[in-house]
């Protein structure tokens, strides 16, 4: 299987050396038309890739298992090796195969108990222990637990069911919680404690420190209604003074980057309602469908892996920017850091052995607009090599439709600019209308108006940002996630680097 990975590998470096090095242009007729989904078109003609590349990247990843372990991983089989674990991420929007029945009945019970208790409090009908109706939700959590739910709540603001506000406690620093708690009253609150394990330090502390908060609070009859938790060790969690009828259940077998589908969005659903919510896990169920029927060609996270495994591969990529000119998107970067680098930063296969291959590319970025002013001098001018994914929805606020052509403009004028440079003549040009009148150097000024050109994006196109494709995008990055483990044999569902840490930070308790 190697010796046929390293004679793809050859073809690829021979096409590369025939038609990019020497310049020739690349004919990217067949990259025009966007691979499309349901709500979400790719866009790969700004790459330098022709038919035949891709056609090798393609043989490498049928080379690999990744059918047979997708198969596995619908079937709920142990695919996280490591941990002994299987991954039910997809299981939770109902996306499986010969899931067993038990299995899926729990994860429908627990979801449902979800939905009714988010509805106790969206209706008011659940209320604070003085009797007063809640008006805020204090989510705590570090992580996956924090991630995926403060992006979705940013995305779907347009769509809260209410007024309850959620804030966020996410760090071990106590100025997380005062800053959170000069603008709550904490008769009208609720806060939820987020953890796997329920052994999370830094979610334990703001668990002791709200406690005591509320047990001094004279206005609070009974602290422990306004405690609640998402876990799957709840006996943890009652220990703590958590009621169990405030005790939501979360599967062991879904990590924490994956568990947006899971009960750890409880905060969100009371926020956008379990009929938002049904649509958001329709969205990724939708990508799932695309992602395990069409063929590579026509399928957009199998050619996201493969584009980010060719420049890493063959360019000496090291990194990769995720631009969003949305801004209910803004957080989109933050947490696709955790999703791709906690699954993928790894060093050794799947049987142990060291990996030469520099793996994950290392995911940064921001909001496209205000970035254009920030770090876009870099990925314009700098030597480094840079993967792109820059992000867009078509459709415009209401009213809004001249703004949303203007942030289309920047959007469109920074992809052909990072593609297609900006030669000599151009740069002689610009120096003549805009700047021959300041006596500048015109040699010097027409030199650093140069950009080279072929700097790769994937254009990615929404039509609207919504639960359901909002849904749908997230999940194309999980499979995305996926493919790049298969294609580097490791297991992209463990984590066991970041347990050191942990460990070492306890032990500096102790002493």
């Amino acid at each position: 299987m190697q010796n046929k990975k390293n004679s793809y590998h050859s073809k690829i470096k021979k096409e590369i050396n025939s038609c990019l090095i020497k310049s020739k242009i690349l004919d990217r007729n067949h990259l025009k038309k966007p691979i499309k989904g349901e709500s979400i078109n790719l866009d790969l003609s700004k790459h330098n890739i022709n038919k035949k590349i891709l056609n090798n990247l393609y043989q490498i990843l049928e080379n690999t298992n990744y059918k047979s372990n997708l198969k596995s991983l619908l079937n709920g089989e142990e695919i996280n090796h490591s941990e002994k674990r299987p991954v039910l991420h997809c299981a939770l929007r109902g996306t499986y195969k010969n899931l067993d029945k038990s299995v899926i009945k729990l994860l429908e019970k627990e979801r449902e108990e979800m939905f009714s208790l988010a509805d106790q409090i969206s209706s008011g009908k659940l209320k604070g222990s003085s009797g007063k109706k809640i008006t805020n939700i204090v989510s705590v959590g570090i992580g996956g637990s924090y991630l995926p739910i403060k992006f979705a709540y940013d995305a779907l603001k347009k769509f809260r069911v209410n007024k309850i506000k959620i804030d966020f406690v996410y760090n071990l620093d106590v100025r997380n919680i005062f800053d959170v708690l000069e603008n709550i009253d904490v008769e009208r609150t609720l806060f939820v404690f987020i953890s796997k394990s329920f052994n999370t330090m830094e979610t334990l502390e703001a668990l002791n420190f709200i406690k005591k908060l509320l047990i001094k609070d004279k206005k609070i009859s009974n602290y422990r209604e306004h405690l609640f938790a998402v876990t799957t060790n709840q006996e943890a969690a009652i220990k703590m003074k958590i009621n169990s009828k405030n005790i939501l259940s979360m599967p062991e077998g879904v990590g924490g980057r994956f568990s947006l589908w899971s009960n750890v969005s409880f905060p969100l659903v009371v926020s956008i309602g379990s009929k938002n919510f049904k649509k958001l896990l329709e969205g990724a169920k939708s990508a799932d469908s695309h992602f395990i029927k069409r063929k590579p060609e026509n399928n957009i996270p199998i050619n996201l892996a493969l584009i980010s495994y060719y420049y890493s591969t063959f360019f000496s990529t090291s990194s990769h920017a995720i631009l969003t000119y949305d801004y209910p998107l803004r957080t989109f970067s933050s947490f696709l850091q955790q999703l791709e680098m906690e699954s993928n930063g790894k060093s050794l296969s799947l049987d142990g052995k060291k990996i030469k291959s520099k793996i994950p590319l290392i995911i940064w970025g921001g909001e496209g607009n205000p970035s254009q002013h920030s770090f876009f001098q870099l990925l314009h001018q700098s030597n480094h090599s840079i993967l792109s994914d820059f992000i867009i929805s078509q459709k415009p606020e209401i009213g809004c439709k001249q703004n949303h052509k203007m942030l289309h403009a920047n959007f469109m004028a920074q992809v052909d600019t990072l593609y297609e440079g900006f030669d000599l003549k151009q740069s002689k040009n610009l120096y003549n209308t805009k700047f021959a009148k300041r006596e500048l150097n015109k040699a010097l000024v027409v030199k650093n108006l140069l950009i080279s050109n072929r700097k790769p994006v994937n254009i990615i196109n929404l039509n609207d940002i919504s639960p359901k494709s909002l849904g749908e995008l997230i999940s194309l990055y999980e499979h995305k996630v996926f493919i790049l483990g298969q294609l580097y044999g490791i297991n992209s569902y463990d984590q066991w680097g970041v347990e050191i840490g942990k460990m070492r930070a306890n032990n500096y308790l102790k002493n």
